[in-house]
């Protein structure tokens, strides 16, 4: 009986890391799917990724709302020559995730040229079995 739930023991931490490991896949495919997009002025990304609520926060005093940016990105106000995602870490709590990490971009909002390397944090929440963005955070690193 000792050796049965040892057993079983064993398989739901395995069945749980391997859980946690789709998960966390997932995350970064829906993060690099989006740097993807706006690359190409494609906002289907960002509009299946976050939440309708999300409200997103950068170095300004101005946060931007799911509407806010798709619009921006669209018109042509918010342009991303390239961007490259790099040192992703994801921790899932229950039906929280957080994602951090770092992207180098070409960028520029209307002509301020914005490139740089910019440290990054979006918030998961699983609704209804789906993951969405419901708040997110970007700083530019200062070299």
């Amino acid at each position: 009986m000792k050796t049965f739930i040892a057993a079983m023991a064993t398989a739901f931490i395995f069945a749980g890391s391997a859980l946690a490991g789709a998960t966390e896949d997932k995350l970064i495919a829906m993060e690099n799917a989006w740097a993807a997009g706006i690359v190409k002025k494609d906002t289907t990304p960002i509009s299946t990724s976050l939440a309708d609520d999300w409200v997103g926060q950068g170095d300004s005093p101005v946060r931007f709302t799911k509407s806010t940016l798709i619009e921006q990105v669209k018109s042509g106000k918010m342009v991303f020559k390239s961007v490259t995602l790099h040192d992703i870490k994801v921790r899932v709590i229950g039906k929280t995730a957080i994602v951090q990490g770092y992207d180098d971009e070409k960028s520029f909002y209307g002509k301020e040229d914005t490139s740089g390397t910019y440290s990054w944090t979006d918030v998961f929440e699983n609704r209804g079995g789906k993951w969405l963005v419901v708040a997110g955070q970007i700083t530019k690193v200062k070299k």
